[in-house]
């Protein structure tokens, strides 16, 4: 891989290389959730997404590719806000 400066040889860099496969399918699942009107399949789409992240941080460190780790960082942190902000509403009680 030209550009790349793995930290990882051998078994550890195959197996964050095979992070991209559910990285991806995940991200692409919960992309067809988020563009939902139901707020409850919206959340799990949110959830979805820091999956992928995660996937796609391990991938990111196992080849080296730096630039690649901060913008996952940046994506987990505003899927985790958009699965806050998709947080069941809270219910009025009434005294």
């Amino acid at each position: 891989m030209v550009g790349m400066d793995p930290i990882f040889s051998g078994n550890l860099l195959a197996v964050s290389s095979l992070c991209q496969w559910p990285g991806m399918a995940l991200g692409l699942l919960g992309a067809v959730l988020v563009a939902g009107t139901d707020r409850k399949r919206r959340r799990w789409g949110f959830a979805l997404w820091v999956g992928s992240n995660a996937f796609w941080i391990v991938n990111a460190v196992g080849s080296g590719t730096w630039g690649l780790v901060i913008m996952q960082i940046c994506f987990l942190a505003t899927s985790g806000l958009g699965w806050w902000n998709h947080r069941a509403p809270a219910t009025a009680t009434l005294a």
